[in-house]
């Protein structure tokens, strides 16, 4: 018997009913929810019949993760439940329609309160509760470090999490003792963690490749809006804190200079300036820098920039929710069109200049031009939502990590071996 099943057991595990995973997938596709101030820069127009691409975007990144409750520890009544995800995260590169990993870094990790029960019984807690046979993600973060110290199945690359402590610097409780019954949010929490991970792994692949491929795009599946992005870099990696705040604003220019986001999922618009992007004769890119006094520290780095990037679609295909529910948002950090400047960060004291006859001008030209390069072909989806917002590479990257990923079953079986 493994030294961490054996472990459960000294904790009253117990096996669960075999059809309970976690509830990963929302119910509602999410579509606009909050409006802001945004200066619009540029309009750009592009006719796709004669579209050349002359930038590239080498490598595209996603993540993917399945979850389970894998036991319950009928310490309490209601049990707690012992929640399991295998966590993966790869990097892929493009040639012609077929793509092909780059890097992949996966884990697993096992989560449940362990200082709110600890809490809970006071003097009473049991021994067994202070040796985890397992090393541990906390708030000291190198979750990518340690991610990629050791591979699945070659010595052991299973982690246990504290759900009941925050990530935060300065960890703060998440879950009170007397909320243990609150069986909902424990699950809840122990979801919210696994993202936060998934998160780590991908910043942190995006920073090997920057170490490695200096000259080269990378475009990650998700927003580079600070509270979505560069909070998590201090977790992936402590060399990389500075990312965090962008305290330093010098190496945060150099980092940011190749990186490129996709948000599919568009949930901040412009309160004005968005009707460009809804013409139907061709593909029109309005480009924002928000200036929203409440967002204005999550997107100051970025300008944001808003696409229908499958338009001819429209007439055959009914679009999820509304009009706006089919844009995607492309995150451009202004390091990668801009030089440096000291007040690069400020949006008061800096607009990029984005005049027909400017450098800015051409390179956002050329990102943009990138974009569209991997609209075709179409991703392999039954998704109504996804055929407008995929990109190609990011589908197939996502299908790859997918068919890596451990059942439910054997996320409850694994747990019996380790």
């Amino acid at each position: 018997m493994g030294e961490l099943y054996k472990w459960l057991k000294s904790l009253k595990g117990s096996p669960v009913y075999p059809g309970i995973p976690c509830e990963e997938l929302s119910p509602e596709l999410t579509t606009v929810t909050e409006t802001g101030a945004a200066d619009l820069l540029k309009v750009y127009k592009f006719d796709l019949s004669s579209l050349q691409a002359d930038e590239f975007i080498r490598f595209f990144v996603d993540g993917v993760q399945r979850t389970a409750i894998v036991q319950e520890l009928n310490l309490l009544s209601p049990p707690i439940p012992v929640v399991a995800s295998h966590i993966i995260a790869g990097a892929f590169e493009r040639e012609n329609n077929e793509v092909r990993p780059a890097i992949i870094r996966e884990l697993l990790v096992l989560l449940f309160p362990r200082s709110a029960l600890m809490q809970k019984f006071g003097d009473n807690v049991p021994k067994q509760m202070y040796n985890v046979p397992i090393p541990t993600l906390d708030s000291t973060g190198d979750f990518y470090v340690k991610a990629s110290q050791s591979q699945l199945g070659v010595e052991t690359n299973i982690f246990f999490v504290d759900s009941s402590i925050t990530f935060e610097k300065t960890p703060k409780p998440s879950i009170e003792p007397s909320e243990l019954i609150a069986i909902g949010k424990l699950r809840g929490i122990a979801l919210n963690r696994i993202s936060a991970i998934r998160r780590a792994l991908e910043v942190g692949i995006v920073m090997e490749l920057r170490k490695k491929y200096p000259k080269d795009f990378i475009c990650i599946d998700g927003p580079l809006a600070r509270m979505m992005f560069l909070i998590y870099a201090r977790l992936a990696d402590s060399h990389f804190e500075y990312l965090s705040d962008l305290s330093d604003s010098q190496k945060s220019f150099e980092f940011l200079q190749k990186v490129l986001g996709v948000v599919k999922e568009v949930e901040f618009i412009p309160r004005t300036g968005l009707e460009h992007a809804f013409n139907t004769d061709a593909i029109n890119i309005p480009v924002f820098q928000i200036i929203d006094p409440e967002k204005m520290e999550q997107f100051r780095h970025l300008i944001c920039c808003f696409i229908w990037i499958r338009p001819e679609l429209r007439k055959f295909i009914p679009i999820s929710g509304t009009m706006a529910s089919g844009l995607i948002r492309v995150d451009v950090p202004i390091p990668a069109i801009c030089d440096y400047v000291p007040s690069w960060l400020n949006p008061n004291e800096f607009r990029p200049d984005l005049n027909n006859s400017s450098s800015s001008c051409k390179k956002l030209e050329g990102i943009l031009k990138a974009i569209l390069r991997e609209r075709l072909p179409l991703p392999s989806t039954r998704s109504h939502h996804r055929l407008f917002v995929e990109l190609f590479p990011i589908a197939e990257g996502e299908r790859i990590l997918k068919s890596r990923l451990m059942s439910h079953e054997e996320l409850r079986l694994i747990v019996e071996r380790m």
